[in-house]
């Protein structure tokens, strides 16, 4: 699938998808959690949960696509897919919090 020649080479829409599953779990499943909890320390675990259970979800999903990692990324000069992670958290839960 990410080694074929064109037009069958999908790698494009494949790191597209990886990173709109990533934001998408996100949006509806961590961030209502945390939105949920009334502000203050309940709050900061929260958040602390969320964000382990997201680096655990980020390692495994990174793992699984590392075809993408190293070869994808690399030719077209994209973002890391533990770099997509990180900065899909920080838009999605750390940001709206912080504001």
């Amino acid at each position: 699938m990410c080694n074929q020649k064109e037009p069958f080479c999908y790698t494009a829409q494949l790191y597209t998808l990886f990173q709109q599953s990533i934001d998408h779990y996100l949006r509806t499943e961590s961030l209502p959690k945390i939105r949920k909890r009334p502000s203050g320390l309940y709050l900061v675990r929260e958040l602390v949960s969320q964000w382990d259970d997201h680096c655990l979800i980020s390692r495994w999903m990174c793992n699984f696509f590392e075809y993408l990692n190293r070869y994808y990324v690399r030719r077209d000069s994209k973002l890391s897919l533990k770099q997509v992670c990180t900065a899909s958290f920080k838009t999605h839960i750390f940001v709206p919090l912080h504001t």
